[in-house]
């Protein structure tokens, strides 16, 4: 989902945090969808934190997946 053009230099926790809120708003009910307001704090507080490439590794796709997969098996087994 992120755009290939930062070449793995991005917070993967901030990209879980920005699709989370994606997904909120593409939910089928409308009454579950959050109000624009919300969306727009959301996003705006996860644009305005700092990112410092040194500490965080680029990211891979190969990683990002497995990251994804890690989790969702982990979710799965608490369930």
């Amino acid at each position: 989902m992120a755009d290939p053009m930062l070449q793995g230099q991005y917070p993967v926790r901030g990209l879980y945090q920005a699709l989370a809120v994606a997904a909120m708003c593409v939910q089928e009910q409308p009454n579950s969808r959050p109000v624009i307001a919300d969306v727009v704090t959301a996003l705006t507080y996860l644009a305005s934190q700092k990112y410092d490439p040194r500490a965080y590794p680029p990211q891979t796709t190969s990683s990002v997946s497995s990251a994804i997969v890690t989790r969702r098996n982990s979710d799965a087994a608490t369930r």
